[in-house]
């Protein structure tokens, strides 16, 4: 990788970490703090999973581009972003599976669960007042000249209207500050998806694309937040509003989540497939065959067979079988060779299922692919 290509890989995984992680969920805790939504606080914590993984994707990058201890990975460095990918996976789920559980808990809640309905409130306050003016005599006095029935019958009709609204307790209240910070993490979104757009279109970099599709999708669940809270905020003081406006912050939450989670857990099926060291397409195994067989023209050596494994993300690690021509007698007489080493070194160690032997010319040198 060239120095201005790793900087600009560099430039969008600092990006991600400070202004679309760090920075989003310290504004979204302000704009969930103002407004008490689980709808904000599930962005909120799809925004904290957004500075893990960005912190994960950085020290995964400072650790694939450090060359001080290629000699430890004799198989390259592939293995490092799915691992690391696959554990945020494992932490997002969890996470999310959480705000989905609190957000069906909202949502099956009973009204009879709230606050009492307003004549019960007018007549509990009414008669704690009784109380308190029987016990107090001399209270009596500060009600003057009014009388303490007055007073009473003023705090119980108080206390029974703002039980009566207490339907609407639970709509957001969306003020100019909140609406314009949640229009700003969009915003914010949308840069750094063409930014990391714009990196992958000059180098290819799987740590670069995983962030911009995570851009992607933080700009739709944002977009939906927005939406969701300027709708109950305008409808609550319209003719449409009613108890069923405190089950669609609750309600959009669970689906916000479940998308979230649905999401994650197709990334961790997919860093499985990485992981797992399977065979590579057809197309790509009938290239390599093809390159063996053009450089084997003319020799004692003939293609047996060959096979791609992917190694991590990116990486392929080739396996070429060789066998001699049977009128090569000093061909021959190397490949039993090496197959007594093989046999040595299994026989050696039970763990070991595959032995990798290569046979260099006394003038080879080593380059940075050799062991």
């Amino acid at each position: 990788m060239s120095a201005s290509s790793e900087r600009l890989e560099r430039s969008a995984v600092a990006l991600s970490l400070w202004v679309g992680g760090a920075g989003l969920a310290a504004l979204k805790l302000s704009v969930y703090l103002a407004t008490g939504s689980v709808l904000v606080r599930a962005s909120m914590f799809d925004s904290l999973g957004d500075v893990f993984s960005s912190l994960i994707m950085a020290l995964t990058q400072w650790k694939v581009n450090d060359t001080r201890d290629m000699h430890a990975y004799p198989l390259g460095k592939g293995r490092f972003v799915p691992l690391g990918v696959l554990f945020f996976c494992a932490f997002m789920c969890s996470t999310m599976l959480s705000m989905a559980v609190d957000a069906l808990q909202c949502l099956i809640s009973s009204e009879e669960d709230g606050a009492p309905a307003g004549p019960d409130v007018q007549a509990a306050v009414g008669s704690a007042m009784h109380d308190l003016f029987k016990q107090h005599p001399r209270l009596r006095l500060a009600s003057w000249p009014t009388g303490s029935e007055a007073l009473i019958a003023q705090y119980a009709a108080a206390a029974a209207d703002a039980g009566s609204s207490g339907e609407d307790s639970a709509v957001p209240d969306i003020d100019t500050l909140s609406t314009s910070i949640l229009c700003l993490c969009v915003a914010t979104k949308i840069v750094l998806f063409f930014w990391c757009r714009y990196v992958c279109s000059k180098k290819s970099s799987e740590i670069v694309a995983a962030l911009k599709a995570d851009h992607f999708n933080d700009t739709f669940t944002n977009s939906m937040v927005i939406a969701t809270m300027l709708l109950l905020h305008y409808a609550s003081g319209s003719e449409y509003g009613g108890t069923w406006l405190t089950k669609v912050d609750p309600a959009v939450s669970l689906i916000l989540s479940l998308w979230i989670v649905k999401g994650w857990v197709e990334n961790a099926m997919e860093q499985f497939s990485v992981l797992s060291d399977q065979r590579a397409e057809e197309g790509d195994l009938e290239a390599i065959q093809q390159a063996t067989q053009k450089a084997l023209e003319g020799s004692p050596l003939q293609l047996q067979c060959a096979d791609i494994i992917r190694v991590g993300d990116s990486a392929q690690r080739v396996q070429i079988e060789l066998r001699p021509n049977e009128a090569s007698a000093e061909s021959e007489k190397v490949a039993a060779l090496i197959t007594k080493v093989e046999g040595s070194v299994r026989s050696a160690s039970s763990d070991v299922s595959i032995v990798d032997v290569r046979l260099r010319s006394v003038t080879h040198t080593n380059d940075s692919n050799d062991w």
